[in-house]
């Protein structure tokens, strides 16, 4: 139907009351076929409806990957967001999909980028205790020292979480990135930051006691 109304001479790139054109809709209902078709006559994958969601976020939302994959290749924006900013990236995190997250690095997606409540990919990942995608965005520059507008880092998620995995990991990056300051001495002014870097280092001291033990 959809290919017949097209070759009749179907505007592509009509819209709805709602500003969403036929691509939008079928990155909603999950179509691959129909948005291939679409794009091959013309679509626009770079256009908003009146609540800001663009194809690609859409197919993000939905996580139908072969849809993302297509209009990533036809040239859509992978830093456009949605009304409450998030990103492709931010929501291929959410959904602990690790090939389209580095495929949205790859395309230049900033990492770093916050919603309206603050949060990160790398804190969505961290929070969820999605492993691979932490390791992934803070293997590629994401800012671990972030905070939502809650407070929360990466790290307090995962320790909050109990999540040694990723708590390990962060402790250890932020170690290594000479955030720590291994000579900093306890006050009453200690902040809640620096409590969880002495904890960090402290994990990093046993580690390191315990590999010396082995040797």
């Amino acid at each position: 139907m959809v290919r017949l109304l097209i070759e009749k001479g179907a505007n592509v790139n009509v819209s709805n009351k709602n500003a969403e054109t036929p691509l939008m809709l079928a990155c909603n209902k999950d179509n691959s076929d129909v948005v291939q078709l679409l794009i091959e006559k013309g679509a626009n994958v770079n256009v908003s409806d009146k609540v800001e969601d663009a194809p690609l976020i859409l197919a993000c939302d939905k996580d139908n990957s072969d849809i993302i994959r297509l209009l990533i290749e036809k040239g859509a924006d992978v830093n456009v967001y949605d009304k409450r900013k998030k990103t492709p990236v931010i929501w291929s995190c959410k959904h602990d999909n690790i090939d389209i997250v580095r495929l949205l690095l790859e395309k230049g997606a900033e990492i770093n980028l916050c919603d309206i409540d603050g949060m990160t990919a790398l804190l969505y990942a961290s929070k969820s205790g999605f492993f691979e995608i932490v390791e992934e965005l803070t293997m590629n520059g994401a800012d671990v020292l972030l905070a939502a507008k809650n407070g929360k880092t990466s790290l307090m998620f995962a320790i909050e979480n109990n999540d040694r995995r990723i708590e390990n990991f962060l402790s250890k990056h932020l170690y290594k990135s000479k955030i720590f300051d291994n000579n900093r001495k306890r006050s009453i002014n200690q902040t809640g930051d620096e409590v969880i870097y002495e904890r960090a280092t402290k994990i990093m001291r046993v580690d390191e006691a315990t590999h010396i033990k082995k040797q």
